[in-house]
């Protein structure tokens, strides 16, 4: 009987297999290489194991050039990186900042729509945040030598046009400790606004607050209170004020029924 031949057909196949899967994907660059280029935007997930070295981005950036932003804050505690991007008026974008190996830069991400952005230094010393702009280091003070909080001066430095100051009057907004009314929080506010949450926060009319935690099967947890007060040097702030522990939450008044609260820029809705 003949003998079949099965390798020759064996190695035509892998050979086509090879050619087919090399012109496979679009990641590569021209000359075969993998495309490391860093997306200017793309979904993330909070990874607590990823260590992220993020110190020469923290402290107080101003916009260079025309922009809707006012300032860009990053500071950092307890092995993380939060960022709150501000316009004159409100918190526009916020969240924390991780490494990304995958291309080798550091994101930003945007707690408000769960989308991060690559984040770095320039070699003129300013900062890019992408989708947003860029930012030179300067500082920044509320209210003027009333202390009223009357209007917010913010002070920089330019790389290529020297010292720049800005005046930013805040009068319309309507803003002052003094008659910030803290009672206004009254209602049942829920985490990201469902009712279903395992976090809520009870706010009285006389603007104490109760915060409590649920699990499935479970009684109501009360976890924390205290009252609420304004901040005297941060416009649309709050900070709730923890009577058994001493601790202080920011609470930032985002919208009439949104707020977020804590270091970590929580939302919760007022939905009772």
């Amino acid at each position: 009987m003949k003998k079949q031949n099965y390798l020759a057909p064996a190695l035509g196949l892998a050979l086509a297999l090879t050619l087919l899967c090399s012109g496979c994907g679009s990641s590569d660059t021209t000359d075969g290489s993998p495309d490391l280029t860093p997306p200017d935007s793309m979904s993330m997930v909070k990874d607590y194991d990823i260590q992220t070295d993020a110190d020469a981005f923290v402290g107080t950036w101003l916009p260079e050039g025309d922009s809707a932003y006012a300032y860009l804050e990053i500071t950092s505690g307890d092995g993380e990186y939060l960022w709150g991007l501000y316009s004159q008026e409100d918190l526009a974008a916020s969240g924390y900042l991780q490494y990304e190996a995958d291309y080798d830069c550091i994101y930003a991400h945007n707690d408000h729509d769960g989308v991060g952005h690559p984040i770095t230094l320039n070699d003129d010393g300013s900062l890019t945040l992408a989708t947003f702009g860029t930012f030179v280091p300067g500082q920044i003070d509320f209210g003027d030598d009333s202390g009223d909080g009357s209007w917010i001066y913010i002070s920089g430095t330019d790389p290529t046009d020297g010292d720049t100051s800005t005046n930013y009057d805040t009068n319309e907004s309507g803003w002052s400790a003094a008659e910030a009314d803290p009672t206004a929080f009254a209602g049942i506010w829920y985490r990201n606004g469902d009712l279903d949450a395992d976090s809520f926060i009870v706010i009285d009319s006389d603007g104490s607050w109760h915060l409590y935690q649920r699990a499935p099967g479970a009684e109501n947890a009360e976890m924390d209170y205290g009252s609420i007060i304004p901040s005297d040097t941060e416009p649309y702030t709050y900070y709730a004020v923890s009577d058994p522990y001493g601790l202080s939450y920011r609470i930032f008044d985002y919208d009439t029924d949104e707020i977020t609260w804590g270091e970590d820029n929580e939302y919760y809705d007022r939905l009772e």
